[in-house]
């Protein structure tokens, strides 16, 4: 049985006295501690002992981690994996070790190993990701400019050009990058910029 729990040894002989291991003389003892423990009968003279090994199990160790914000689109796996575990049950009735998730909430899992049951439970959110759209590619004539605007609420920004400006204003044939940042997550995009004689 698991720790914290016992087991009450039972002993039964017509007629006899009875001794036990502990130092009891009654038909029943409680134990809540591994160990082999024995019961002597003795009647008229004569005795028998009987015996019985008790295993105490230590609640398997569930750790799910922290509870954790990740950017949308993203998933996390969550694992539960307990060496000698005969059972799994998440929320949702999922039996594997692990579980992968990729949208927020409360996720809770039950382990079963040697007789004892352990759970834990995470919680997964999710934050935005900023939002650029740069346009289709572009061919322009040579000697005219074009604003590239990748800009976001509260964002951050590095252009494949080295600079940071929400906006850049380009005049020569090229590829053009950003990447966007917003609390962590990203969004990116390219454009293709063609600059061609009259």
């Amino acid at each position: 049985f698991c720790m914290g729990g016992n087991a009450i040894l039972h002993a039964t002989s017509t007629g006899s006295s009875l001794l036990w291991s502990t130092g009891a003389t009654t038909n029943n003892i409680t134990v809540s501690q591994s160990g082999t423990y024995y019961v002597t009968a003795t009647q008229n003279g004569c005795q028998r002992t009987d015996s019985v090994h008790v295993t105490v199990t230590t609640p398997p160790t569930i750790n799910l981690g922290n509870d954790t914000t990740l950017c949308n689109g993203n998933s996390i796996v969550l694992d539960a994996t307990t060496p000698g575990a005969s059972f799994y049950n998440w929320v949702g009735g999922i039996h594997t070790p692990t579980l992968t998730v990729n949208s927020a909430g409360n996720y809770f899992v039950t382990v079963f190993a040697g007789g004892c049951i352990s759970s834990d439970t995470i919680n997964i959110n999710y934050k935005p990701n900023p939002i650029v759209n740069l346009g289709a590619d572009t061919s322009l004539c040579i000697g005219s400019s074009i604003l590239l605007n990748a800009t976001y609420p509260n964002s951050t920004y590095l252009w494949n050009t080295s600079s940071t400006n929400s906006t850049i204003t380009v005049s020569q044939t090229g590829n053009y990058s950003v990447v966007v940042s917003l609390n962590g997550c990203t969004a990116t995009d390219a454009i293709n910029v063609n600059f061609i004689d009259p």
